[in-house]
C-alpha cells in the first residue's frame, strides 16, 4: 500500500503535468509539449485521430493551434489514482479564430482520459484520450496535412 503521503506527492505531480500540457499548448511552447509525453505514447482525440509518439502529437496539435488567435484549455475537476498513474479530467478549450475567422470562437467540453508513469521526479503520458463531449462554433480549423 502507497504512503499517503507519497499518494498526495503523486496526485500534485500529475495535477502539474495536466497543467503544463494546457499551458505548453496555449503558449505554443512545443518543446515544453513534447516532454510531456513517453517515446511510446498512444494519443487518442476522438473523431480526429491516433497518435503515436511525441513528435506525432506535437505536430498535430501545432498544425491545429496555429490557426488560432489565442487558446485558453481550462483543466478542471481531477480523479487520480496516484498508485496505478491514472487520471480522469474534465476539459473546456477556447480556440479564437484569426485571417476570415477573427474574432469568432470554437470552444470543445470533453473529458480526457490518461495513463501516465512516473519518470523521476516527474510524471509523462503514457495513453491520453481526449473523448468530446460538444464543440460549438467555426474558426475554419483545416486539419488536413
Amino acid at each position: 500500500m502507497q504512503n499517503p503521503s507519497d499518494a498526495a506527492t503523486d496526485v500534485r505531480g500529475i495535477h502539474s503535468t495536466l497543467n503544463q500540457y494546457a499551458y505548453a499548448i496555449d503558449t505554443r511552447d512545443w518543446p515544453a509539449l513534447k516532454q510531456l509525453f513517453d517515446e511510446n505514447s498512444v494519443t487518442l482525440y476522438h473523431g480526429l485521430g491516433e497518435f503515436h509518439g511525441p513528435d506525432a502529437v506535437v505536430d498535430f496539435v501545432r498544425r491545429v493551434i496555429v490557426q488560432c488567435g489565442a487558446t485558453q484549455h481550462l483543466i478542471g475537476t481531477v480523479d487520480v489514482d496516484g498508485a496505478k498513474g491514472t487520471a480522469r479530467s474534465y476539459l473546456q478549450a477556447i480556440h479564437i479564430g484569426i485571417g476570415a475567422h477573427e474574432g469568432q470562437r470554437y470552444t470543445v467540453w470533453g473529458e480526457y482520459r490518461d495513463t501516465l508513469e512516473k519518470r523521476g521526479d516527474r510524471w509523462v503520458f503514457l495513453r491520453r484520450e481526449l473523448h468530446t463531449l460538444h464543440s460549438e462554433g467555426d474558426i475554419g480549423l483545416a486539419l488536413e496535412d
